[in-house]
């Protein structure tokens, strides 16, 4: 793995020291500032975070989630990239847990899974196995640095590293979007929020603008 430095803040492997401050900035920020997680009141559910924290766990032993640090700052971590390797099989294993979950927390995965079947990743680009990016975050303050930019590209060049063809990232926000397009990935499936409707032609999901629609996106490696 590749560690690279510029304007004092260096991209290097997460460890398992770092996951208790990712944690924090998934909770406090992340959730928060997400259009579609932003809506739910996550002091309803406590046990939630503890979930959380397993599987962002489990997707760091991987070796392909990153951490930028500031080295200004005694290696203050200013943000992260979660990722995981991800084959059909672990979609088929997403379901019971989506069933499990509360029902707006459930809505969310429902339709992160809904767009990943609509692809179908796999077939559309003929591997078996793909380097989904899963979470990206930027402190506040640091925002308009390129940290997230640097931490998508160091995650580019890992997953060529390690074999895999094809990565793939959904992205609810606007602005997470757009910044994975100018990375180069292109939408293979995009679903506006006012025609993602449930049984009863209600639309499920309403977030503020500019946020109008979640996009799939992917590229070759």
């Amino acid at each position: 793995m590749t560690t690279n430095t510029k304007d004092g803040i260096t991209i290097r492997p997460m460890t398992e020291d770092d996951l208790d401050t990712v944690s924090d900035f998934v909770v406090n920020n992340f959730l928060v500032d997400e259009p579609l997680t932003g809506t739910i009141d996550w002091t309803k559910y406590p046990t939630v975070k503890d979930k959380m924290d397993e599987k962002h766990r489990a997707m760091r032993q991987q070796g392909l989630s990153l951490t930028a640090v500031d080295d200004n700052k005694n290696g203050e971590i200013v943000g992260f990239c979660l990722a995981v390797s991800q084959t059909q099989e672990d979609l088929e294993s997403k379901l019971p847990v989506i069933e499990r979950s509360p029902p707006e927390i459930a809505a969310i995965l429902k339709l992160g899974d809904y767009m990943q079947r609509k692809v179908d990743i796999f077939k559309l680009y003929g591997v078996d196995k793909v380097l989904y990016s899963h979470m990206t975050f930027v402190k506040p303050g640091m925002r308009g640095k390129q940290v997230g930019s640097r931490l998508a590209q160091t995650l580019i060049q890992l997953g060529r590293t390690q074999g895999f063809k094809v990565m793939t990232a959904m992205c609810s926000s606007f602005f997470s979007g757009n910044q994975k397009e100018a990375l180069g990935m292109k939408i293979v499936f995009q679903q506006p929020y006012a025609e993602y409707k449930d049984d009863e032609g209600k639309v499920i999901f309403s977030p503020p603008a500019p946020h109008t629609r979640a996009r799939m996106l992917a590229m070759e490696l």
